[in-house]
């Protein structure tokens, strides 16, 4: 059963490239844009259920694309895992042998950290699920877990301000590949 969870857990990671061209890029960068979800959020507010991490309480975000719930369930990416090891102070080699062989185990123990400092406020970096109007919220995926002081950094536009920029130099350029990945573009 746990073998469940570690699989779900390694296939969680958003939709990447390799060596994609730009067009496809944009796409992939388009639509994680219309999912992201970044939001501060106290410890009190998140949990952990069956490995995955649970967001609780907080109020709904209001953008000029709408308004957005927040609370939900959202997969951690391995990514993720070692954010939350890192805040929590938890072994990153421990976590993911939690995450493999004893997911209630997990559960307890990360829960149990944040009880310890429910003030503690933390950056969930998060990609919405899909999910079709007025059904429920479709499980989403935790990017990372960050300090509160981290600025969101959109990679959409940091690819158009590069590309603005070799513009602007006048420097041919061909893009020949493009690399997306959970740790970099």
């Amino acid at each position: 059963m746990t073998q469940q969870y570690a699989e779900r857990a390694t296939a969680a990671a958003p939709r990447g490239a390799r060596n994609a061209d730009l067009r496809d890029l944009v796409t992939i960068l388009e639509d994680h844009r219309n999912r992201k979800l970044d939001v501060v959020a106290p410890a009190s507010a998140l949990s952990f259920r069956d490995g995955n991490v649970q967001v609780e309480g907080i109020e709904r975000q209001i953008t000029e694309d709408g308004v957005t719930d927040v609370d939900g369930t959202y997969r951690p990416t391995a990514v993720a895992d070692e954010g939350i090891a890192d805040k929590l102070k938890i072994p990153v080699a421990y976590l993911r042998r939690m995450r493999a062989e004893n997911v209630p185990l997990l559960d307890e123990n990360v829960n149990a950290w944040l009880r310890q400092e429910p003030d503690r406020r933390f950056m969930l970096r998060a990609l919405r699920g899909d999910s079709a109007p007025g059904a429920a919220p479709a499980e989403g995926v935790a990017r990372a877990l960050m300090s509160d002081s981290y600025k969101v950094m959109d990679n959409l536009d940091i690819l158009l301000a590069a590309l603005d920029g070799v513009q602007k130099s006048g420097h041919p350029t061909n893009v020949t590949g493009c690399d997306l990945t959970d740790r970099r573009m």
